[in-house]
């Protein structure tokens, strides 16, 4: 064995030698070539004019060298002497006496399968072993072949240096034609001229048409300038000798460089000197530096400085937008006044209103930048499309967004300016959020709720029916599903309470049915828990039949519930489509309103309010035809005569408008409003048979209690009516007294009443609120009426006339002090002193036809006397019923539908101040006032009926209607002022002398204070 290892060591060494002999030789080859490489490049590129790219090829050639050198110095060796028969037959070659054993040893090692004797192939091994310990590895591999390369390379090696001795220049300068980038010179070899080429430098700049500035002129500049982007650049010079050929070169560095080139037109110069005009134009976009160059007899030659315009920055507009809040809760009819001031250096060309939903897509309504032919006076004159600075007043109308209430929406404003040459810039105003509500449409979500509320319940009830009385798993499941409706409609009792047209009985009756399947439910899992308990997941024969049970009695509670939450849901629908047919009124009765107004006034705002509410009208008829076709069929078949909205009516009023007509629309409306009031009774009869079929008791109670207030409604009615036939006796006799004797009277009294007309007119609507603006269309009709009255010479409906239109201007008074507690402005301040002003001289006017009026005790007949305490003992009675009604309708309020209860107690409760007042003037034997209260308690038990009536369904109240909507407005708007007004204001009064001695410096820095 120890032979054997000897043998196959000694191969291997030699092996090893003979691959680091060839590995020698090649890197010495390697080297003499890459030396040589490195010695022709650079020669080559300094006398054949080589570049970069030719050092990419000897790069290649480098690379190429020691791959071949890797292949033929490593991987060829390292195959070849890789077997113990090749290392063999070198050693064999190299000393023949021993190539035969040799072999033959090497063959036996490596196949022991060769026949023979075993003791002789040992004796062969033994014997070769033994032969080839004296033989040496420097004999056998001399290293001799590799004194060639190693001759090769230190001659290249030689003659590299001698070379860099000799010619250095050229050797680095080789090198760097190889290694570097060829760099032309700037400006195609031009010479480089450090003084200016040309004399002063005449500019012209003509601005962008957008921004309106005039051309500036800059006469013998330097040519370091200010220009906006888009300018064109006009540039007249001149040289002091003849040029062939000048222009200018363009660049955005200075840098020396040119991105463009402007060839300059060449006139011969009229001085009479030698030189040459040049001229000519181009058009910048950014900042932009700029030479001359100028080709002459001597060469061409370029500015070594470069002359620099810089950019004008065109500035984005500054908005500022005027909300009435930061955070503003408002409902989905309203409208919000904004205001808004925008300047812009240049121009605005658009303003727009941008809101954006909660989680929703962005929103552009466009607002009003300058009305035709605008000026901006004491600036430049610019197109009227693109006013400088914009101060508009906007009533932004949320009932046409198309967004659900509820909705947050971040609002602001942005303004675009005119520049047409790199795009409009944006300026952006601060950011204001409101939230949309609606009563009614709150009410609807919930009541979507509870039809799926319904459908739940609905499908608990058919899994119920069909449930194998013995699989607890099965209970289990519909137990779950129950708990899950039991916390449903737990959440949406507590959304109900916020829910103002939801009734309290509606709350109860679900809560009490949630209370109800709670204890179902707990029931049912305690009953559940104990049969698993005794035989778990098995069919429990022996618990059957109290599943079956209990199964029974759920099923006719659950019946019960889901028949009641329908009536409930039927009854909703109901109310819903009564609810928008009430918005539908209240729209109809600000259209009247408004149609009058535009008959008095022939104004185009009011022209224009009309639209607006025609609009809504059509929006709300439409919404109630969609909601009407949506009832359940059941519904529409027992209690609602489905009749369509007279469309083709409404049609022709729109015609009519569209038209300009006004007049006729009005008479159109009346006609459609016939078949509004049908279909609102229509509503109305359809919700009493609907509560008297499924609420029959609430109805019961309901009818009861508006029978009991219809007759006392229409015995005040009989009295009101006496007491006006009293009165009219009364008044008929004195002014049968007077005749011949009210000259004098109606000459005074008439002269106090023109200047309480004036005084009146002299009240500024627009210091009014919405229901002082009602109140004083009331006051103008009972003073024209009182005028009437005195030029008849019925001094005693002058004098009632003119008491009421004391109390209308009283109440204007304190309305006017009470809205200026909540929201003051210089406006409501001059309304409210004019009213006040004006409250003397109607208490002159009383006065003055009190004196010209007899006592009624000394005209009045003894019938009439008589009749006044007969009235007075039938007032009091009448109170005395209206009083125990009062306490029973307190005592069946909760009995009643809705709120009908309340509603009838406070029309009752008002009924009775007038009703005692009544009593007081006819125990006074003071007809005028017996008459008045009497009218005025019957009107308030006439309002007490209605008013039960909406409140039975929750009915909401739309606000007194007026001719237009009052939007919400933006506190102390009156009293804005534009930023140039304001500040001149503040500048005028700094001029003011009056300061106190010694105050004069405070004075001043708190003007300037306020400026800042």
């Amino acid at each position: 064995m120890e032979h054997r290892l000897a043998i196959v060591s000694f191969l291997e060494a030699v092996a090893r030698r003979l691959r680091q002999r060839a590995a020698c030789e090649g890197l010495l080859y390697l080297l003499a070539f890459l030396g040589g490489l490195a010695l022709a490049a650079p020669l080559l590129a300094h006398w054949a004019g080589l570049d970069v790219r030719s050092a990419w090829a000897c790069a290649g050639l480098a690379i190429s060298s020691l791959l071949a050198c890797y292949v033929l110095a490593f991987t060829l060796p390292q195959r070849r002497w890789s077997t113990t028969s090749a290392q063999a037959h070198y050693v064999g070659d190299c000393n023949g006496a021993l190539r035969s054993d040799l072999l033959s040893s090497v063959e036996f090692l490596q196949d022991e399968a060769i026949g023979g004797s075993a003791e002789l192939r040992e004796a062969l091994i033994e014997t070769t072993a033994r032969r080839i310990e004296p033989l040496r590895l420097q004999a056998l591999v001399p290293y001799s072949p590799v004194r060639r390369p190693l001759s090769l390379t230190a001659a290249i090696a030689i003659l590299y240096v001698a070379t860099a001795l000799l010619e250095p220049e050229a050797l680095a300068h080789g090198w760097q034609q190889l290694l570097e980038e060829p760099t032309e010179a700037p400006f195609g070899g031009a010479l480089l001229a450090e003084a200016p080429l040309v004399g002063d430098v005449d500019i012209i700049v003509v601005f962008p048409e957008y921004s309106g500035k005039p051309s500036l002129d800059l006469p013998s500049s330097s040519g370091d300038f200010e220009a906006m982007a888009g300018s064109t650049i006009e540039i007249s010079t001149r040289t002091t000798g003849f040029v062939e050929h000048a222009s200018i070169l363009l660049a955005q560095t200075d840098e020396l460089e040119s991105d463009d080139e402007v060839v300059l037109s060449k006139t011969s110069s009229t001085s009479g000197s030698a030189g040459t005009r040049l001229s000519g134009a181009f058009r910048i976009m950014h900042e932009t530096y700029y030479r001359f160059q100028i080709q002459d007899a001597s060469g061409d030659q370029v500015e070594a400085r470069a002359r620099h315009i810089t950019l004008a920055i065109d500035q984005a507009p500054k908005i500022e937008l005027y909300a009435p809040a930061d955070e503003l809760d408002v409902a989905k009819l309203n409208r919000i006044e904004l205001a808004y001031v925008a300047t812009d250096d240049f121009g605005i060309e658009r303003i727009d209103l941008v809101y954006t939903p909660a989680g929703g897509k962005e929103y552009r309504q466009p607002l009003e930048v300058a009305s035709a032919g605008h000026a901006q006076p004491g600036l430049p004159s610019i197109a009227p499309r693109a006013p400088r600075s914009a101060q508009f007043k906007y009533v932004w109308e949320l009932s046409q967004l198309p967004l659900r209430p509820g909705v947050q929406i971040e609002y602001h404003l942005e303004a675009a300016d005119n520049d047409d040459v790199q795009g409009p810039n944006i300026g952006r105003s601060k950011s204001y959020s409101l939230r949309l509500f609606s009563p009614r449409e709150r009410h609807e979500d919930l009541l979507a709720r509870q039809k799926e509320l319904a459908e739940h319940m609905l499908a608990l009830l058919a899994s119920r029916l069909i449930v194998d009385a013995a699989s607890t798993k099965a209970h289990r499941e519909i137990q779950r599903a129950a708990d899950e409706v039991v916390v449903e409609m737990g959440g949406l009792v507590a959304a109900l309470r916020d829910d103002e047209l939801a009734t309290k009985k509606l709350r109860t009756t679900l809560d009490e049915m949630r209370g109800r399947m709670n204890k179902r439910v707990r029931r049912e899992g305690s009953l559940l828990a104990s049969l698993e308990k005794r035989n778990p997941g098995a069919a429990l024969t022996a618990g059957q039949k109290q599943l079956e049970a209990s199964d029974a009695k759920i099923i006719a509670e659950l019946e019960d519930d889901v028949l009641l939450l329908g009536d409930w849901l039927r009854r909703q629908d109901l109310e819903n489509l009564l609810a928008i047919s009430d918005e539908v009124d209240a729209s109809r009765e600000r259209l009247d309103k408004l149609f009058e107004e535009f008959e008095r006034t022939g104004s185009q705002e009011v022209l224009d309010e009309i639209e607006r509410e025609f609009k809504a009208l059509e929006r709300k008829l439409a919404e109630m035809s969609e909601k009407s076709s949506a009832l359940p069929e059941d519904t529409l078949d027992r209690f609602v005569n489905d009749e369509a909205i007279p469309k083709d009516c409404l049609e022709e009023v729109r015609e009519l408008l569209e038209a300009g007509d006004a007049i006729e629309a009005r008479e159109q409306m009346k006609k459609c409003n016939d078949a509004l009031d049908q279909k609102a009774q229509q509503l109305e009869d359809s919700l009493r048979r609907l509560r008297g079929e499924s609420f029959s008791e609430e109805e019961k109670r309901l009818d009861e209690m508006m029978n009991e207030l219809a007759d006392l409604a229409q015995d005040q009615d009989d009295i009101a009516t006496e007491a006006s036939d009293v009165y009219q006796r009364y008044a008929d006799a004195v002014t049968e007294l007077q005749k011949g004797e009210s000259a004098d009277v109606q000459k005074s009294a008439g002269e106090t009443l023109k200047k309480l007309n004036r005084a009146v007119d002299n009240i500024p609507p627009a210091g009014l609120t919405p229901f002082t603006r009602e109140e004083m269309t009331v006051l103008e009709k009972r003073l024209e009426d009182a005028e009437t009255m005195l030029k008849r010479g019925e001094m005693a409906e002058a004098l009632s006339m003119a008491q009421h239109a004391k109390e209308s201007l009283k109440t204007i008074r304190d309305e006017l002090e009470f809205s200026l507690d909540e929201a003051w402005s210089r406006k409501g301040v001059a309304a409210e002193k004019a009213a006040r002003g004006a409250l003397p001289l109607a208490k002159r006017l009383i006065e003055q036809l009190e004196a010209a009026t007899p006592s009624p005790s000394e005209i009045m007949s003894s019938k009439d006397r008589r009749k006044l305490d007969k009235l007075r003992r039938r007032q009091k009675a009448t109170r005395n019923r209206s009083e125990k009604m009062l306490k029973k309708a307190k005592t069946q309020a909760e009995g009643m539908p809705g709120q009908a209860g309340q509603a009838m107690q406070k029309g009752l409760r008002a009924a009775q101040e007038h009703m005692k007042q009544a009593e007081e003037q006819m125990r006074g034997r003071a007809p005028s006032g017996a008459r008045q209260q009497a009218r005025e308690a019957s009107d308030r038990l006439q309002e007490a009926q209605e008013s039960a009536r909406g409140a039975a369904r929750q009915k909401q109240k739309h606000g007194q209607a007026g001719w237009r909507d009052e939007p919400v407005r933006i506190p102390g708007a009156e009293d804005y002022r534009a930023p140039e007004k304001f500040r001149k204001e503040i500048l005028d009064a700094m001029q003011d002398e009056s300061a106190p001695s010694g105050f004069k410096g405070q004075v001043k820095q708190y003007y300037k204070d306020i400026i800042k």
